[in-house]
């Protein structure tokens, strides 16, 4: 049923709607992929990497993980964002 009221909002709106809908839909889903593999990477990476050189990879896997993987995501987003939207 849910999915019959979402193909009748569509079929209602203007096609240039649902063409912006669907941009920003694959936006989106491309920055979450991309997200996803890159915080996978450098969660096992940066661990990996601080028991190369003898740190504790457990002071790896704390908040600088995190602030990396998340400043990642920020700018992956807006360059996907604009080469689709071409700002």
């Amino acid at each position: 049923m849910l999915i019959d009221f979402k193909l009748q909002r569509f079929s209602t709106m203007e096609s240039g709607a649902v063409q912006d809908n669907l941009l920003i839909s694959l936006i989106i889903s491309a920055t979450v992929f991309c997200a996803i593999v890159l915080a996978k990477a450098i969660g096992t990476l940066f661990p990996l990497g601080a028991k190369k050189i003898g740190l504790d990879p457990a002071v790896m896997a704390s908040p600088f993980i995190t602030t990396i993987v998340d400043t990642l995501t920020l700018m992956i987003y807006f360059t996907i964002a604009s080469a689709v939207l071409g700002f």
